[in-house]
Parts: C-alpha cells; structure tokens; sequence
C-alpha cells in the first residue's frame, strides 16, 4: 500500500548524541573548561502540532556547563559546524544529510558567576527540511567572553550531534482523554501481519488479547469504522499475559479518509502505562491527538513492546473516541 504523508501531520523525530570520547582529562581537570552535557543513550525530540495550529519542537534541550564555578559570567557561542557531517558519516557507516549552514543560526548562552550550567534548546524551522530525509545536525561550542580569562572550550566534549528526521508528530504527551466512545458495531478489523485472534480487539473481553509477532514484516492491524469519523483520540487496553510485559508500549498511528491516502499522526512515545503484575489492575492507555482528526480508517503498527526481549505483542481491547 502506497502511503502518503499529509502536510499538515508530519513527525520530525529528533535522536542526540554527544560525543564524549576519552573526555575524563577536562572533565575531571581542576581546570577551566566549557563543556556540552550529554546522554550516553540517544535522546528523542519531536516536532509536533500545537493546540493553537502551529508547530513546536519539544524535549530537545542540552545542557552546557563549565567545570567549577567562578567570579565572572561566561558567555558561551555555539552553533552547527556541517564540516563535521562527512566524517561523522564516514566513521559510523551512516548517510545522514547535511542541513544548510544558516538554517540554524549561531546562538549564545550565559553562565551566571557562581554558576556551573545553563540549558539550552535546538532552534529549528522545520520547513527547510525535506521530507523523508535524515539531517545530522551537529551542535558545536565555538567560543568564549568572560572577565575570566582562563576558560577555555573543552577538546573532547564540545559537540553534540542531533539526528532529525522530518515529521510533525500530532500525538500530545495527555494520558487521559474525555469524550465519547465510538459504536463498534459497524467496525471491520484486517490483521496486516501473521496474528492471532485480531477479533480478540472487538470482543469487549478484557481476559482476551489480540497477538503479533514482533518479528513480522508488518505487525499492524487496520480498522473500517464504516463512515467517517471526528477523532479525537484511540484507547488500548492492555492484554493480562506475562505481567503486561507483553503489551504494545509504542505504537504508530496512521489515518485515513479514503483508505488510500494515508496521514501519519505520530507514534506513543511516553504514553503507555501498564501495570508490573498480574496483582495490578490493567488501566486504559490513549492516544491522544492533539488537533483532531477526521477519518474513516485507523492503521496501528506496534513498534516495541513493554519487554523489549518479548517476542509477541498484545492488545485486549481497542476503542476510538469522538
């Protein structure tokens, strides 16, 4: 199936890394360095639909700190050095685009005396990127004004690379949702993989689960809600099996009016709670949107289960909500 992304929900998801290679000998140094504070894990950030109808980029903050306090207040410069795209690509076998040197315009940051960070967040538009392309954007500390004149840039920890990939996500960080549940009644349901019982997500039996091999080549399932419909978001309920440690953590969601024509409206990324045990009671998880959507069909493909090591994911129950 051919799919097409809609122009108004689009997900721009953002992986960073910094580079903190052998960076003990400034970071533990009595000596006075700039640094960028990073993850040692991919950090994810998103852009996404706004309430008011714009777009924000969300969770892409990075911090810059300095190595011990001082009298004086620094004022740290940085921005994108796209000379480092071609070697970063070379040396990790990756082939990541490289965005327009003025496409992110140089900025500065103030560490206030006595002070040892400042947060700071990546300014993009996400207009000038192309869509379906990958841009590495790599954030670097270019120099120093304080009164204190022994502070210097570290060597080691100065970089700070950001993966950005564009498309709006239009799924909101809400794990609650008012509004009306949808009729089943005139609902079809199509497993899009190799699953077990997909009529288990219509049953209104929360002791049954649909179920799908994380392995598929595709481990979705598509719902016909008969007519079009106003959506303001979708609820799962998680499947009792295994302590919930096989449930669907993060789903994509896609939309549309024709079944032809698809939109993406993002993946649930921080939304999925289910309970530890058996012992617990399973509650409702949503996917919430954050400007509503008008469609007739619903594709949800899972993405990773609560168990990253399980091999099968499980839903009970699927509802949308008007």
């Amino acid at each position: 199936m051919n799919y097409i992304k809609s122009i108004l929900y689009s997900v721009v998801a953002i992986m960073c890394v910094a580079t903190f290679t052998s960076c003990s000998d400034d970071l533990d140094s009595k000596e006075l360095y700039a640094f960028i504070r990073g993850e040692l894990k991919p950090i994810n950030a998103t852009f996404r639909n706004t309430v008011e109808g714009g777009v924000e980029l969300v969770d892409s903050d990075f911090e810059i700190q300095i190595t011990r306090s001082t009298q004086c207040g620094v004022v740290i410069n940085y921005g994108v050095d796209v000379s480092l795209v071609e070697s970063y690509n070379a040396e990790n076998g990756t082939s990541f685009s490289t965005l327009s040197a003025n496409a992110v315009a140089d900025l500065s940051a103030t560490i206030e005396a006595e002070g040892i960070s400042v947060n700071c967040t990546l300014q993009l538009d996400h207009s000038v990127l192309n869509d379906g392309e990958e841009y590495l954007i790599p954030i670097v500390l270019k120099s120093i004004n304080s009164e204190d004149k022994g502070i210097s840039i570290s060597s080691n920890a100065k970089t700070i690379y950001f993966v950005v990939t564009n498309m709006i996500s239009n799924i909101s960080d809400v794990i609650e949702l008012d509004g009306d549940i949808i009729d089943r009644t005139s609902w079809s349901i199509t497993s899009l993989g190799v699953d077990i019982n997909i009529d288990y997500l219509l049953d209104s039996d929360p002791s049954s689960y649909w179920s799908v091999l994380m392995d598929d080549p595709d481990p979705a399932f598509l719902i016909d809600l008969g007519v079009e419909k106003n959506l303001k978001g979708l609820k799962f309920l998680p499947a009792a099996r295994n302590g919930y440690t096989y449930n669907a953590k993060i789903v994509n969601v896609e939309t549309s009016v024709d079944g032809g024509i698809w939109s993406t409206q993002g993946s649930s990324y921080n939304t999925f709670k289910t309970p530890g045990s058996y012992s617990e009671i399973a509650v409702d998880n949503y996917v919430v949107f954050i400007q509503p959507v008008v469609a007739k069909f619903i594709r949800i493909t899972v993405l990773k289960t609560q168990d990253s090591h399980a091999g099968q994911a499980c839903i009970a129950e699927f509802d949308a909500i008007e």
